[in-house]
């Protein structure tokens, strides 16, 4: 398991996300995105986020135009940035002791 794991970062890494996954992801974050902004919840938390954080809150306008950015080379660099191997960290769930 862990060997495929590192075999789709290397790919990820190689190759970038696939056209159609990048699509799906696109499409996804625009549904919950349209979903969030008609939730008072969401918009409560993210203005108290952008308070505490000094952040313009203005820039959720922007989201849908950075969104569109997104494509294979980006997230091929954006793998070869973040996968590396100061990143790396092997976890493995052992089974309870009873």
């Amino acid at each position: 398991l862990i060997a495929a794991a590192i075999d789709e970062v290397n790919k990820l890494k190689t190759n970038g996300a696939t056209e159609e996954d990048i699509q799906k992801f696109k499409a996804e974050e625009r549904r919950q995105l349209e979903i969030q902004l008609r939730d008072n919840g969401f918009w409560l938390g993210y203005l108290q986020n952008a308070y505490q954080e000094g952040k313009d809150p203005r820039k959720i306008s922007g989201y849908l135009k950075t969104l569109d950015e997104v494509n294979v080379n980006s997230t091929k660099a954006s793998a070869n940035k973040y996968f590396n191997q100061q990143n790396f960290i092997r976890l493995i769930l052992l089974p309870e002791n009873k």
